[in-house]
């Protein structure tokens, strides 16, 4: 398996190891371990290297994470980036919200998305906005518009998953198409994916890899 590009995963997941074992109480919540500890880990790696190659040239590189799926993605990209020593980088934070159907609907036109208030020095910097899950796109087409409109070099955008969505309405596709993801760390099935800083109503953060869960048990609440 190669981990210098983005790695499609089936619907049955990647292969898992002895020690990727679900906490006690979470089993029935879960269909299956989609991608393994020693996967995500291999991953972030060849992330790091591809950012601090594309970004050898850019100046005062701003790390805009997205709160508060992307923070153990964030800190692990991060971390991975700086051991390869010389591209230097900060971290910001951003919180948003969206607001329409607490489930994805297959239709779907628009969401209306909110967003907390931005860095206050981005102008002429390099962005790159750090994301844990790519869906429908609405939140980093918003994110992304407002980035630019505050005068910055350069944006680029990083996500750990990016969903292969099953029959996206016209403005969906449009929206995904439109982003230009610059750097994705798994191609994964359309289904509820949560772990490794990603949630399902606040549960599985704490996970180190990344699971699907049983969407019949959070009908009605946030995806």
């Amino acid at each position: 398996m190669r981990f210098d590009r983005t790695i499609t995963v089936p619907e049955g997941g990647l292969a898992t190891a002895h020690d990727d074992r679900l906490p006690v109480g979470m089993a029935d919540k879960v269909d299956c371990i989609l991608i393994p500890e020693w996967a995500l880990q291999q991953r972030v790696a060849g992330l790091a290297r591809q950012i601090h190659d594309s970004c050898a040239d850019c100046s005062e590189l701003v790390l805009l994470v997205v709160l508060k799926g992307a923070f153990v993605f964030a800190a692990d990209l991060g971390r991975a980036i700086s051991r390869l020593g010389d591209l230097e980088f900060r971290y910001e934070f951003i919180r948003t919200s969206a607001y329409g159907h607490s489930i994805k609907q297959q239709d779907e036109e628009a969401r209306e998305v909110s967003v907390a208030r931005l860095p206050a020095d981005l102008a002429g910097k390099d962005v790159l906005l750090v994301e844990d899950l790519i869906d429908q796109g609405y939140t980093l087409t918003t994110l992304k518009q407002r980035v630019l409109a505050e005068g910055v070099r350069s944006v680029r955008i990083c996500a750990l998953l990016a969903k292969r969505l099953t029959q996206p309405s016209p403005q969906v596709a449009s929206n995904r198409a439109a982003l230009n993801l610059d750097f994705v760390g798994f191609d994964v099935p359309d289904r509820w994916v949560v772990g490794y800083g990603t949630d399902a109503s606040e549960e599985f953060r704490m996970l180190p890899y990344i699971v699907t869960v049983q969407e019949q048990l959070y009908a009605g609440r946030e995806r």
